[in-house]
């Protein structure tokens, strides 16, 4: 299948992750030459899966890191892979982190390594909000302080005691 953006280049894609190793050298990561090469994950957008990925995997603290890519239909996403372990990296067995726009700015990236770095920032349990109907603009206020907090969903429902009524329609 042809590249799928029209905004986007394959060698725009590939300068923005060799950026992105270049920030975790800075920073002290040190290439490995672990990991084989990996099918590239398209996610619906019809680019075979038989690209590959020949990034280098670095040492970076107590972790094994590389860079990658992530196809979804509307724009390619890079992505850190992690491993605790030697044996994970040699077995193919790293883990994603969150996907993060291949166009970030070059202190976007560095704060999103840090972030990465620190860990421990996500929840044990997912955390939905279920929320009565607010009078007036409070609604965004509530969204934006859950999120802050860590919740994974948010469920508007009217209740009986909701000043706010919603039509049949």
């Amino acid at each position: 299948m042809p590249w799928p953006y029209a905004d986007v280049t394959r060698r725009q894609l590939e300068e923005r992750k060799d950026l992105v190793e270049r920030l975790l050298q800075k920073l002290g990561a040190v290439p490995t030459g672990l990991g084989l090469p990996h099918p590239v994950s398209s996610c619906g957008t019809g680019v075979a899966e038989t690209v590959l990925s020949r990034r280098a995997v670095y040492r970076y603290q107590d972790g094994f890191y590389r860079v990658d890519e992530v196809l979804f239909p509307q724009k390619p996403f890079l992505v850190m892979e992690w491993a605790g372990r030697e044996e994970d990296v040699r077995n193919n067995g790293m883990e994603d982190t969150d996907p993060f726009p291949w166009d970030l700015g070059e202190e976007e990236i560095l704060a999103r390594i840090v972030s990465e770095e620190e860990g421990g920032s996500e929840l044990p349990a997912r955390l939905w909000l279920f929320q009565g109907l607010p009078k007036g603009d409070k609604m965004d206020w509530i969204i934006q302080k859950a999120v802050e907090l860590g919740v994974c969903g948010i469920v508007p429902m009217a209740t009986r005691r909701s000043v706010v009524r919603l039509d049949q329609k």
